[in-house]
């Protein structure tokens, strides 16, 4: 029987138990000698001794039947049979278990979330382990975990799996992808089966070197959820600030957006959306002081997605940009005294943003996020970079960079010249971190280099000696360098903090070090740079997080999803993988052996208590 298998057919030596029980049989008994007056009453005494006789043929007994077929469930059960699927027997298997946020929908209202019903899908690979098989646990969301080793202990998989609960953050099948590729050097196995919504990149850009059997939970319902929150700087003193609201459904959805300013409610609107036309809103807030900004959104009817409902951004109170220009500098300080919200100052200032200074002047560039420096060439570039004889023009340009984006430098001509050195090249001025912005057709004019989260220009000529400042590309170009700074500062344009990894994120006063506890509670100890920006924190939760430094000062920032794909609860069918494989998605559970060996005990302790209750009803 091809359907049939056998985990242990050696068991099958058990069959020979039922000799000495049927020898049991065929004994004599041995009864006491009693003389009687009459052997009438006798006769069954008497057949019974011709029963038990060795050599005679003995009368069919309902008892031994019963016994032999007990011993025969017993036997099978020992050997362990099972019904096999249409898919051979893997002896390991890992099993990749999808935990990103679009897992926490439900698909109804009090139902159950994707990754519950995925959870009973693994619950019953591991209940329907066999005894010669092995399970891997693998969870992943934005990054893969493993779970458990390769293991057959059944308590173990179901307490590794219990644990796996929802992270707020994409998914990321190329990931796991890996950490299955670099688990298969060390292992054998050549199936793996990834369970999931189905809400995946559809593109893989990773080789497949086993065989995916790729399994969808039930759809999720409908869900309608907040993707972007963001502010921009509108004014001097105002912010702007822009939502997002997204839904999964492709007929209209309504819900009601609140926007509540530390804590108090200043907005409340309808809006409706669909899949087709996500919802875009534009808020205007008062700048003036500090504040923090909580998006709510409360959905009619059932809402399968609650992480989405809420976004947290925390705003700065908006000043005027402080920069330091001296009278040497005209140019500049004409173009940036037209500019709304920006304070120029002849000398350094303490806390000053932005510096624009003379190559070799007397002016510091202090703590400023961003410094401009004009003419001369930077003390580390003196071997790679030389003066040259005569005039130069600007011949190309980094258009896309965020000092000369809109601004068109062709004809502009500079009455000086920069030239490379005998021997020396652009590569030598990537080796030290600088990126040429402008240059002539005989060596750079404009130089940019970051360190530190500062951001250091370098015009390598004199703009009074050229006709730059008369050109319309300078006050754009000067507009340019206020919005560089006033980024830096976080005045220009600040975004909502997403789950995933924070990097380059300032929590509080310039601390440089301390624990940030999750909404979980869950801490994180980290630690800072030299201007208390932290990377590397860890949110993949929604909700509100606290930092506490090793000061004892705590300070509180929101973390959202904000991701319109976990939002939109999209079902991806095929992934596609490298050299053109792809891998369909198949619905239903993963097809395992059944075994039969719970099944034939229970039948024989059944048969065995029928048995003691029909011979005790007989006696009785």
């Amino acid at each position: 029987m091809r359907w049939l298998g056998l985990y242990t057919p050696a068991a099958a030596w058990l069959l020979f138990l039922a000799i000495p029980l049927v020898v049991f049989y065929f004994l004599k008994l041995r009864r006491p000698r009693t003389l009687v007056s009459s052997l009438v009453l006798w006769q069954r005494v008497l057949a019974d001794r011709r029963v038990n006789s060795p050599f005679q043929r003995f009368k069919r007994n309902l008892l031994l039947l019963l016994q032999l077929l007990l011993l025969l469930l017993l036997v099978l059960a020992a050997m362990q049979p099972y019904v096999r699927h249409s898919r051979s027997q893997v002896s390991r298997l890992p099993i990749l278990l999808d935990c990103s946020a679009s897992m926490g929908a439900l698909d109804r209202e009090g139902g159950e979330t994707r990754l519950e019903a995925a959870k009973k899908r693994v619950r019953a690979l591991i209940e329907n382990l066999g005894p010669n098989q092995e399970l891997c646990l693998i969870a992943f969301a934005d990054t893969a975990r493993r779970l458990t080793g390769f293991t057959d202990n059944r308590r173990l998989l179901l307490e590794a799996l219990e644990k796996v609960r929802v992270l707020d953050v994409p998914a990321d099948v190329a990931e796991v992808v890996r950490v299955v590729d670099a688990l298969s050097r060390q292992e054998a196995f050549t199936r793996v089966v990834l369970i999931s919504d189905g809400n995946v990149p559809a593109r893989v850009h990773e080789d497949l070197s086993f065989d995916l059997d790729y399994r969808l939970v039930p759809k999720a319902g409908s869900n309608i959820g907040i993707t972007a929150l963001s502010a921009r700087r509108e004014s001097a003193h105002g912010w702007e600030l822009f939502l997002r609201i997204g839904s999964s459904d492709p007929q209209p959805r309504t819900a009601v957006l609140t926007l509540e300013r530390n804590g108090a409610e200043v907005v409340s609107e309808p809006v409706t959306v669909s899949a087709d036309a996500p919802e875009r809103l534009v808020v205007r807030l008062d700048g003036s002081e500090a504040c923090e900004v909580t998006a709510r959104l409360r959905a009619e009817g059932f809402d399968s997605l609650a992480c989405d409902n809420t976004a947290y951004l925390s705003l700065a109170p908006i000043r005027d940009l402080v920069v330091c220009v001296p009278d040497s500098l005209p140019a500049f300080r004409h173009a940036l005294r037209q500019l709304d919200g920006v304070e120029v100052r002849d000398t350094l200032v303490p806390g000053a943003d932005m510096v624009v200074r003379r190559s070799g002047g007397d002016t510091p560039e202090g703590e400023a996020s961003v410094v401009v420096t004009v003419g001369g060439i930077p003390p580390d570039l003196a071997t790679y970079l030389a003066p040259g004889t005569g005039g130069s023009e600007i011949v190309d340009w980094v258009r896309d960079c965020d000092l000369l984006r809109y601004v068109e430098l062709s004809g502009v001509d500079v009455f000086e010249r920069v030239v490379y050195a005998a021997g020396a090249s652009a590569g030598d001025l990537d080796k030290r971190g600088y990126v040429i912005l402008a240059e002539s057709g005989q060596g750079p004019l404009m130089l940019r280099k970051k360190e530190r989260g500062r951001c250091l220009y370098y015009l390598l000529f004199d703009v009074a000696r050229s006709n730059l400042p008369y050109r319309i590309a300078f006050p754009v170009m000067v507009r340019n360098l206020v919005s560089v700074a006033l980024r830096g500062m976080g005045q220009q344009r600040t975004e909502a903090f997403a789950t995933g990894v924070l990097a380059g994120v300032k929590l509080g006063g310039g601390e440089r070090s301390g624990t940030v506890i999750d909404p979980a509670g869950e801490r994180l100890p980290v630690v800072g740079d030299e201007d208390g920006r932290f990377s590397g924190i860890e949110a993949r939760r929604c909700g509100m997080y606290r930092f506490v430094a090793d000061s004892g000062a705590t300070y509180g920032f929101g973390v959202s999803l904000l991701n319109g794909f976990e939002s939109g609860l999209g079902r991806v069918r095929e992934l596609a993988f490298r050299e053109e494989l792809s891998v369909a998605a198949m619905d239903g559970d993963v097809p395992t052996e059944k075994p039969l060996r719970s099944m034939l005990s229970v039948v024989a302790l059944l048969l065995l208590l029928g048995e003691w209750w029909w011979y005790q009803r007989r006696a009785g």
